[in-house]
């Protein structure tokens, strides 16, 4: 009687850290979809008050004078080739890096994270086509792992798809690079 007991009290205790560890995963996805939602919104929002505040300047603004408008345009121009000349160069800086051995150690801690992540469940991670040198080395992680090519990752890093953890991570230096590239213009003053 007494090891049944404890049997069950061993099984209720599994299954109700299971069950934090999803309700966990569910919060943290449900919330990772809410910041998506409102930062597409926020995007949305920004677009329609530029489209109309370029309309309203197109047609004139009503006192808007040709000179202020020129000097707006040149500053524009301005601030658009500081950014492409900051982040070209950051560019070939991540893909210098790319060369070096410390660029297989990013890859290897990235999918260990995923790995962590899915919990078990099948990933499949993605690598651009120069990066499948460490696809072994990837799966090796652990055997619920596959790899295969995406072309879309342009500069580097990885992505992982989840379907039985519901995940979709995304590590790759691109988008990185463009998350900088955001952040970048709302805090440089140059937006």
């Amino acid at each position: 009687m007494n090891n049944s007991s404890e049997f069950l009290r061993a099984i209720e205790q599994t299954a109700g850290k299971e069950r934090e560890d999803i309700e966990s995963r569910i919060s943290e996805y449900t919330a990772q979809r809410e910041r998506q939602s409102r930062e597409n919104a926020e995007k949305i929002y920004a677009d329609y008050i530029r489209e109309k505040a370029e309309e309203h300047s197109a047609t004139g603004g009503g006192v808007e004078h040709n000179a202020s408008r020129r000097v707006r345009e040149r500053i524009a121009a301005a601030r658009q080739e500081i950014e492409d000349r900051t982040f070209d160069s950051a560019a070939k800086k991540l893909a210098e890096f790319t060369k070096t051995p410390a660029y297989r150690d990013f890859i290897l801690d990235s999918a260990k994270q995923m790995i962590r992540a899915a919990s078990g469940s099948p990933l499949t991670v993605y690598a651009r086509g120069e990066d499948m040198k460490f696809a072994g080395d990837i799966r090796a992680l652990s055997p619920d792992v596959t790899v295969e090519t995406d072309d879309t990752i342009v500069t580097g890093g990885i992505r992982a798809v989840s379907e039985g953890a519901r995940l979709f991570m995304d590590d790759t230096l691109d988008t990185r690079l463009q998350a900088q590239r955001e952040y970048f213009r709302e805090f440089s003053g140059l937006k």
